[in-house]
């Protein structure tokens, strides 16, 4: 089939993700990322607080869940 050039692969999610980084280095806010990216802001905010995990088990999450059983 025919896929087109902007097609969300996660080859092309991967590189936005990278450059989000390489921009939030150099001090842009993250909407300004979004808005150079062609994203949502509350997407490059989850890229961010995400910490790159592919799974969304985080220490702090987990620790959260254990404190309150």
């Amino acid at each position: 089939g025919m896929q087109a050039p902007t097609s969300d692969t996660p080859t092309a999610a991967t590189e936005r993700r990278s450059q989000a980084a390489e921009l939030r280095r150099r001090g842009w806010s993250n909407k300004h990322i979004a808005r150079e990216l062609g994203v949502h802001p509350s997407t490059v905010g989850r890229w961010f607080t995400g910490a790159h995990l592919p799974d969304m088990r985080t220490p702090e999450m987990t620790d959260g869940e254990e404190a309150t059983r």
